[in-house]
């Protein structure tokens, strides 16, 4: 079973990260295009907007990936002393904490974007939705959250590692 749940995180992941790397290159691509069509007198239209719109894509889906392999920014100043077993106790009391308020945040988001969507929030000049952007948010806030709970487990269960995973 833990195997199973890790493998499962694990992919989960994966497709996540394969998203924020598409977004990645279509920010490349999109600055590409709009520098050049600038050279030529042609800027592209709303290219900022969509810079903006994939930015908020490529962030939110990295959430989840940095907190699968523990990269994110961490202050261990008495962990450092502490035996392996109370490490990883006290990482997956974190993660339990962590669990709560990205799933806070997931509500949150959620009500945001239900909220756009009634008042029909749009971008400026390309007058994109606005909702699906929070939703989205919302739901990557929810895969942390899943993300969280999974290493809170291996972490009680003794199965956590001492380090982050490393690359998926």
């Amino acid at each position: 079973m833990r195997d199973a749940t890790a493998r499962g995180a694990r992919q989960l992941v994966r497709h996540v990260s394969t998203i924020g790397a598409i977004m990645l290159l279509a920010i490349g691509a999109i600055t590409l295009v709009d520098v050049t069509g600038r050279y030529f007198g042609m800027p592209l239209s709303g290219g900022f907007e969509l810079i903006q719109l994939a930015m908020v894509v490529l962030i939110f889906t990295a959430l989840p990936a940095v907190s699968y392999h523990r990269e994110h920014v961490t202050v261990d100043i008495v962990q450092a002393h502490l035996p392996v077993r109370v490490k990883r106790i006290a990482r997956g009391i974190v993660s339990l904490a962590s669990t709560a308020v990205a799933g806070f945040y997931a509500i949150q988001l959620y009500e945001r974007g239900a909220y756009l969507g009634r008042s029909s929030e749009t971008t400026y000049n390309l007058q994109i939705a606005v909702a699906p952007f929070a939703y989205f948010i919302a739901v990557m806030w929810a895969v942390t959250a899943l993300v969280f709970t999974v290493n809170a487990w291996l972490d009680f269960a003794g199965h956590g590692d001492d380090q982050g995973r490393g690359s998926t």
